[in-house]
């Protein structure tokens, strides 16, 4: 689904189904590898609907399964451990459907008698090469005590596991590690803990591994006392696998269970533990202990967070407004996702308390800017609440809910987990709007690569241009220093020809300059590392660098007003693709707008003539395409109500 109208979708049910939507329950499992002597690449990857079903994507190169002996992908209880297939035990089946007659009915039209990881026999078999399968199962959770994720996705073939990589957790704000070293008489268990950076309340993943030769209760506690870690409460009578929310966070035997088993790992998912670090309810640096043992180790922080961060700077330098005027700059610094994004505000000549946010769209109008970068729409849960407690819960770009507003000489350095620097919710050329007391916007300010230039090219849809049904341009930003930098994509742009908007993709094409004659001899889409058939959105690596509707998802262009889109894409050049296309494509694949990208220091190039009339192209949608203009049209409405 294209992922502004998934995003959409989200906020039409938001009451019902934030759970579901927050794309922080995305995850997937890559494949890379071996089949014997084969050298394999694909992904098995998860993430919710809007209705709450799970959608999945399988997709596998380099080896070839023959029809006649298909393979089967399937879901396996536990993760993999140090690449041994072995660890990951059977078909996932919690509701243990296995023990029952009814499994030995299961198929593609009988799939609640199936195991829950049992893909291949609820979706089909896979074959050839490559392989690929998409599924919507509404009979497994991704955000629950049953969640896939931590488990492992496998390809088997005669009951052969072939293949096996634990689904991981694909987080916008990545993931915070943390871990244990439990000293048995049997030897060392580690004990690991993975959640969803900057969110105290997101699922976490635990996996044991090897399991205590004796069989004990566990749990977490206060290294020096021994006191249970329950920084909520303790647990009541009511406490169970799917109760947790009942129990006390550093009650594991009763809210997971015994540590007893003969595998060679064991896994649960945990829906009330904290592992956020510096944290006051957070578990980092208490321990686990295995109770009937008598033994404990401390819970230690994983994430490598040294090395050299991107450093991002907005800039406010002499802004004055009404004789109020403001100086002064906010510094944002991370090495990676999972770790912080330090924030440095210093500013001087501010009058009043003023709200300051991360807004969707760089403009020096500050009206311009779209509303507050919220991309999961936390900001319109009902009873929003934004706390230091818990940044997890805030809308991304809320700084002044987060860390309070600017004052008269403003100077503070913040910590938040939650502000991604990378990744394709990165505040990277984002602008910040400083916003006057009473909330009404007055500064702006780009988001750049600190004290770096800054290469910037776009593509112009004008009717001198000879884009008689587009207008507006496409423009991209990086560091000029590094070619492999992330990237900036900034749309502003509307369809110009009949009563109706346009759903477009949009490609870059991989020859330049023959763009006359509605960019006929082009070539296809701009592919330099020759990227195979498996592109899905939340891997761009499987993707064509130029394929930007399926990296990024169709733009909506509409009659009136123009449409917005910010993407961040990590595959670009854009040193080689100056001087290239980028086509806007019609519903029916026809051309509908094509110009060439040029550094915007050096000038657009010279249009080339004569152009095509525009009676060239039908401007009449035909009634099989009229619903996707209507919902467009409702989804840029929207879009513009919430433009505050």
């Amino acid at each position: 689904m294209n992922k502004s109208i998934y995003s959409l979708f989200c906020l039409t049910f938001l009451f019902g189904l934030t759970e579901c939507c927050s794309q922080s329950y995305i995850a997937d499992a890559r494949f890379l590898g071996k089949i014997g002597t084969s050298k394999v690449n694909g992904y098995f990857a998860i993430k919710p609907s809007v209705d709450c079903s799970t959608l999945g994507y399988f997709y596998l190169e380099g080896y070839y399964c023959d029809p006649t002996n298909p393979c089967y992908v399937e879901i396996r209880t536990y993760p993999v451990v140090n690449n041994d297939f072995s660890t990951v035990g059977p078909i996932y089946d919690p509701t243990n459907i296995a023990s029952t007659p009814d499994v030995n009915d299961c198929s593609m039209d009988m799939k609640y008698n199936c195991q829950y990881g049992a893909i291949s026999k609820k979706y089909g078999v896979v074959h050839s090469d490559p392989m690929g399968l998409t599924f919507n199962d509404y009979f497994i959770t991704i955000y629950n005590q049953d969640s896939f994720i931590g488990r492992s996705a496998c390809v088997s073939q005669n009951g052969t596991l072939l293949i096996c990589a634990t689904i991981e957790r694909n987080s916008t704000y990545g993931v915070i590690r943390a871990s244990a070293q439990v000293q048995t008489t049997s030897g060392i268990v580690n004990v690991i803990f993975k959640q969803e950076a900057g969110n105290r309340g997101s699922i976490a993943d635990v996996t044991i591994f090897p399991p205590p030769a004796t069989p004990t209760g566990w749990s977490i506690v206060d290294c020096t006392t021994n006191d249970l870690f329950a920084p909520y409460g303790s647990t009541n009578d009511t406490c169970s696998y799917s109760s947790q929310s009942n129990c006390a966070m550093g009650d594991l035997t009763t809210k997971l269970g015994r540590l007893n088993s003969t595998q060679a790992s064991i896994f649960f998912t945990d829906l009330n533990i904290n592992v956020q670090p510096s944290h006051p309810t957070g578990i980092i640096g208490k321990c686990v202990r295995f109770d009937d043992l008598n033994v404990k180790a401390p819970i230690i922080f994983n994430n490598t967070c040294t090395g050299n961060p991107l450093v991002l700077e907005a800039s406010f330098t002499g802004a004055s407004v009404a004789g109020t005027s403001a100086e002064g700059s906010i510094i944002f610094s991370q090495v990676r996702l999972g770790c912080p994004t330090t924030v440095t505000v210093a500013f001087t000549g501010l009058i009043g308390n003023h709200p300051y946010h991360v807004h969707q769209y760089p403009n020096t109008v500050p009206a311009s800017t779209g509303g507050h970068f919220d991309p999961f729409f936390l900001e319109f849960v009902q009873n929003y609440a934004c706390t230091s407690d818990n940044f997890g819960k805030c809308g991304l770009g809320d700084l002044s809910g987060k860390f309070g507003r600017l004052a008269a000489t403003a100077a503070g350095t913040y910590s938040d987990y939650s502000l991604p620097l990378f990744g394709l919710n990165s505040i990277i050329y984002r602008p910040v709007v400083i916003h006057f007391s009473n909330s009404s916007r007055w500064l702006t300010a780009q988001i750049l690569p600190k004290d770096q230039d800054i290469k910037i090219i776009r593509a112009n849809y004008t009717p001198e241009g000879g884009s008689f049904y587009v207008t507006g341009n496409i423009t991209f930003y990086q560091s000029a220093a590094d070619t492999s930098a992330q990237v900036g994509i900034y749309i502003d742009a509307r369809y110009v020809v009949g009563a109706s908007g346009r759903v477009g993709e949009w490609h870059i094409h991989e020859n330049g300059g023959d763009y006359d004659n509605w960019c006929i001899g082009t070539g296809g889409h701009y592919n330099p590392h020759e990227a195979g058939n498996g592109c899905i959105d939340t891997l761009a690596e499987f993707c064509a660098e130029g394929d930007f509707s399926a990296k990024h998802g169709r733009m909506y262009l509409p009659v009136r007003g123009t449409q917005k889109y910010m993407h961040t894409d990590f595959q670009v050049n854009l040193t080689a693709i100056e001087g290239k296309v980028i086509i806007i494509h019609n519903y029916d694949n026809t051309t509908i707008a094509c110009a060439p990208l040029f550094d915007i220091v050096k000038g657009p190039p010279v249009a080339p003539s004569p152009y095509p009339s525009p009676s060239a192209l039908p401007i009449n949608i035909p009634s099989s395409a009229l619903g996707f203009s209507i919902i467009g049209a409702f989804f840029a409405i929207l879009a513009v109500f919430l433009d505050f």
